[in-house]
């Protein structure tokens, strides 16, 4: 059995970081290395959710290398990261997905870059902001953001579908193989998008928009979680798209069932192994060779 890393916040009610993305893979099969990075009461939604919240005191670098010194590093095909509470935690991770390469070349490194919020509030420091685009960005084999997060990284102003594969096309340019974008709601009135960027094609998946009375936190990561999970499954990359966006969309819909601002991911659960529905795959035609 091949194991997935995961270094991300948790929260004692909802789910958003690890609490919404590692059972997912563990309902896809997926033994999951858990790497808390701070604890919260609830999904933060307000300045005074983060008033009683704890980092983890155990050090990344020190965790990983325990699990590397049982030489379980070379049974893992991922990690994956989400919010980073400080610069410190970057740097612990940028050495530890190097670790894991040095075991596994074939890991991957899914870097979801968490800094914004669907409606572009901003969750991390200025600091941290920095050090996330400069240190693990390029790192990374699969990147996956929003609009706001992707415009922060490349510094371009997105207006369109183009410039948003433009700016997704810098960012394999720094190496990563995969770029996903989600929460695309500027493209149409009505429908919002999910992107995949390669360095040969481009992939769009559509569906209604959903309108929830707070934020919905936590669906990059379950994202994050589902497509990183079929890869290391051996699914080929178009089809893991297609797979996360099949899951996310079901659980939104039973979100949205639920009367609820928390991801639904137990009462959703077969929709990470069977999804409800099947969403048109579009491949978008490139104005510009990559």
């Amino acid at each position: 059995m091949t194991n997935i890393i995961s270094i991300q916040p948790q929260v004692v009610y909802g789910h958003v970081g690890n609490s919404s993305a590692v059972f997912p893979m563990q309902r896809m099969g997926i033994e999951v290395l858990q790497l808390d990075t701070l604890q919260l009461a609830k999904t933060p939604r307000t300045d005074d959710d983060w008033t009683d919240y704890k980092s983890v005191e155990s050090e990344i670098g020190s965790l990983i290398q325990g699990v590397d010194n049982i030489h379980e590093l070379d049974h893992c095909g991922a990690l994956i990261s989400g919010y980073l509470d400080n610069v410190k935690q970057v740097d612990d991770l940028y050495l530890s997905v190097a670790k894991l390469k040095n075991r596994n070349r074939f890991a991957l490194y899914v870097c979801h870059a968490a800094m914004y919020l669907s409606n572009n509030t901003q969750v991390i420091s200025h600091e941290v902001k920095q050090a996330v685009i400069k240190e693990l960005v390029p790192i990374a084999d699969v990147v996956v953001v929003n609009q706001h997060e992707l415009s922060a990284i490349t510094d371009v102003k997105l207006v369109d579908q183009q410039q948003v594969i433009e700016a997704c096309e810098q960012i394999l340019d720094l190496g990563a193989r995969y770029v996903i974008v989600k929460d695309l709601d500027m493209l149409s009135t009505d429908f919002e998008s999910m992107l995949m960027v390669t360095h040969r094609n481009s992939f769009k998946v559509e569906w209604p928009k959903f309108h929830f009375d707070d934020p919905l936190i936590g669906l990059g990561d379950l994202i994050s979680a589902v497509f990183a999970a079929s890869m290391v499954n051996g699914v080929n990359p178009i089809s893991a798209f297609s797979h996360t966006c099949n899951a996310a969309y079901g659980i939104l819909k039973i979100t949205e069932e639920h009367d609820s601002c928390e991801l639904q991911t137990v009462a959703g659960q077969y929709e990470f192994v069977e999804p409800t529905y099947e969403l048109p795959v579009i491949k978008i035609e490139q104005a510009t060779a990559h």
